[in-house]
C-alpha cells in the first residue's frame, strides 16, 4: 500500500500551502521527535513556517532525505527541522515519503514553540 503521507498544493501563486494528511499522520511512524528551536534563533526572536518532504526507505522505515519544499525563512530553523525528520523512522512497508509542515514560533508565548 501506497499511502500520500500529507498533500503540498498551490495556495496562491506565491506560496505554496502545506498540511498533513490524514489526520493519523503519527500512526505510519515507529519514531518521532520534535525539531530543536536552536537557542541561536530564540535569541535573534526568528520564527518561521516551513514545509518538508521525506522520502522514506519502504523496506526499513529509515528517512534518507529531506526536502525543504518551503523554506522557514530562518536557515537555522530550516537546518534543524531537516536534521531531526532524518532521525525520525516510519513503519516498513507502509509509505515512501511524507510531507510535513512544521512551525517555529517565538519562545514566551502562549503556543508551542514549533506547532504542528
Amino acid at each position: 500500500m501506497l499511502a500520500a503521507f500529507a498533500l503540498c498544493g498551490q495556495a496562491s501563486a506565491a506560496e505554496p500551502a502545506c498540511k498533513f494528511e490524514p489526520e493519523d499522520w503519527r500512526s505510519y511512524f515507529l519514531e518521532i521527535h520534535r525539531p530543536n528551536f536552536p537557542d541561536t534563533a530564540a535569541t535573534l526572536h526568528k520564527s518561521g513556517e516551513g514545509c518538508f518532504r521525506l522520502t522514506i526507505d519502504r523496506a526499513t522505515g529509515a528517512v534518507t532525505e529531506v526536502k525543504v519544499l518551503k523554506s522557514t525563512g530562518v536557515k537555522i530553523l530550516d537546518d534543524s527541522a531537516a536534521a531531526t525528520f532524518l532521525q525520525w523512522k516510519a513503519k516498513p512497508h507502509l509509505i515512501d515519503h511524507a510531507v510535513l509542515p512544521v512551525e517555529f514560533g517565538p519562545r514566551g508565548s502562549t503556543e508551542s514553540h514549533i506547532k504542528w
